[in-house]
């Protein structure tokens, strides 16, 4: 009995759909590397925003940065990376209280005082249905995350990998004055910075 297989493969189409997925992956290496050279630049002057949190009062990154720098963390609702990047802001935010970390989100109140129950967050949300905080910041991935120090960009991070934390860790450390916590972030997405 011979075996008939369910889809026939010519070379010609073999050839295509191999030409077809190196450029899928060529174009995807291309606009994330746009995208990285798109985001905000280290030391440009950081946008001013003014946004109801989930604490029920108004925030700007003028008061926000009263206390010193700031962390901001924008979340898209739903992002599967963003779910594996939750748990290590969350410890970061716990770990320097004495730090400011605020989160933005591409929704409405109601979507972000879920989005904070859901995900047991420490820190503030910032509702940003419009856009305008997010599309500010550059902030075209989920997680993503901009170190505020002085008014300006001190360094834009797009993803939320071990390098990331990294990074945001130490700057939390600076700015609660006090020395760097040894965090694992383990199980963080891979990619970004």
């Amino acid at each position: 009995m011979q075996k008939t297989p369910i889809i026939r493969v010519g070379m010609k189409t073999t050839r295509t759909i191999l030409s077809g997925a190196a450029f899928c992956a060529l174009a995807t290496l291309a606009i994330r590397a746009t995208a990285m050279q798109d985001g905000l630049k280290d030391g440009t002057k950081a946008p001013a925003f003014s946004a109801s949190g989930t604490d029920g009062k108004t925030h700007s990154l003028e008061s926000l940065s009263k206390k010193g720098p700031v962390v901001l963390y924008f979340v898209k609702i739903g992002c599967p990376v963003n779910q594996r990047a939750i748990p290590h802001f969350n410890t970061l935010s716990k770990t320097y209280k004495n730090a400011t970390m605020v989160g933005v989100i591409n929704g409405s109140m109601d979507e972000a005082k879920k989005w904070k129950s859901q995900n047991d967050a420490p820190f503030t949300l910032l509702a940003d249905a419009d856009l305008k905080i997010i599309r500010s910041y550059k902030a075209i991935y989920s997680p993503w995350a901009v170190l505020v120090k002085g008014g300006k960009v001190y360094k834009s991070l797009p993803g939320g990998s071990k390098t990331e934390l990294t990074e945001v860790n130490k700057f939390m450390a600076d700015a609660a004055k006090t020395k760097v916590a040894s965090l694992p972030f383990d199980g963080a997405p891979r990619g970004g910075g």
